[in-house]
């Protein structure tokens, strides 16, 4: 069980791989619906300026950062699974 919660697997980086191959290849216009973005204030597989430039090319994106959280916030303590889901 803490496997299967704490990495990926080999298919889902294969496919995140081609997602970012696909998305670099084409000219990607903003997206028009509003974006919320949550983040972990500790994420470890995802980088923060990523994310933050990401929303940056956006027409409306707001960034929300969970404190005391990690990757996966739906698997957090209940304090931060809690903020995720409001």
């Amino acid at each position: 069980p803490q496997i299967a919660r704490r990495w990926v697997t080999v298919q889902w980086t294969n496919e995140s791989l081609l997602s970012i191959e696909k998305l670099r290849s084409e000219k990607i216009n903003p997206i028009e619906k509003p974006i919320l973005m949550i983040t972990a204030e500790h994420e470890v597989l995802v980088s923060p300026s990523a994310q933050k430039a990401f929303c940056a090319q956006q027409k409306s994106c707001k960034l929300h950062s969970i404190k005391n959280a990690y990757h996966e916030l739906f698997v957090e303590e209940d304090p931060q699974r809690k903020e995720a889901i409001d």
